[in-house]
């Protein structure tokens, strides 16, 4: 049965968030619920980050974010899981595919 949670997204790229998008379409989403991926830049400030997140669409009409915690600088990581909570945003942290 594919999920009910709706639209999702991730934020990260790379071959692990490539197989993990994978993994989900094959068993708990239909590819209309993958919206894409979203790229945050290593040398992103809290400013630009709170920007990034105002102006994605994809984060915007996503219900859940998968974050790939591993390519974003720790305090902007706990930074942008607020952001996305205040926007009552369900989140993932990816951090190997056996925890998907």
């Amino acid at each position: 049965m594919k999920n009910q949670l709706g639209p999702f997204c991730v934020i990260g790229s790379g071959k692990l968030v490539d197989e993990l998008i994978k993994k989900l379409l094959e068993t708990s989403f239909t590819k209309d619920q993958f919206l894409g991926n979203v790229e945050i830049p290593q040398s992103c400030t809290q400013k630009q980050l709170g920007l990034l997140i105002e102006a994605s669409s994809v984060l915007n009409s996503a219900n859940l974010v998968y974050v790939d915690a591993d390519r974003i600088e720790s305090l902007l990581c706990n930074d942008l899981l607020t952001q996305l909570e205040d926007k009552g945003k369900k989140i993932k942290m990816i951090l190997n595919l056996d925890s998907v």
